[in-house]
């Protein structure tokens, strides 16, 4: 799947606990969004056992995975994401999602850092390999 995404969103919410990098864009009539989170607290022992004690994805579906990324790639203003085959499968996902960034060069810059400490916060085997970012 590929779309464009023309609006980034950022968000520290204390309220919720959570720190959340959104992209939300079209694949022509169709609305497309990603949402990547983690905590702001350290994970607690019923997290860890759930296996949350890491990043999660959602898509516009609602559809929620935690630690199901094996790369994660930033060149061009696209950011191309690899889920884990099995994960993609159960979930009905495609394997591969390729997001054209069409916002400020700035934008994409706070959205890698953002999405960098999101990624790499957690479970150190659920750290998919990250470039560009």
């Amino acid at each position: 799947m590929r779309f464009a995404a023309d609006k980034v969103n950022l968000d520290e919410d204390w309220d919720d606990e959570v720190l959340e990098v959104v992209v939300v864009g079209s694949e022509g009539a169709l609305t497309r969004s990603l949402s990547f989170q983690r905590s702001l607290h350290d994970p607690d022992e019923q997290e860890i056992q759930l296996g949350w004690d890491t990043y999660s994805v959602s898509m516009e579906d609602g559809k929620t995975d935690y630690g199901c990324l094996s790369e994660v790639q930033l060149s061009g203003g696209r950011l191309t994401l690899n889920f884990l085959p099995d994960v993609a499968e159960s979930l009905g996902w495609p394997e591969v999602v390729e997001v054209d960034l069409r916002v400020s060069e700035e934008e994409i810059a706070e959205m890698a850092t953002v999405l960098r400490s999101i990624l790499e916060w957690g479970r150190r085997d659920s750290v998919p390999r990250i470039s560009g970012i």
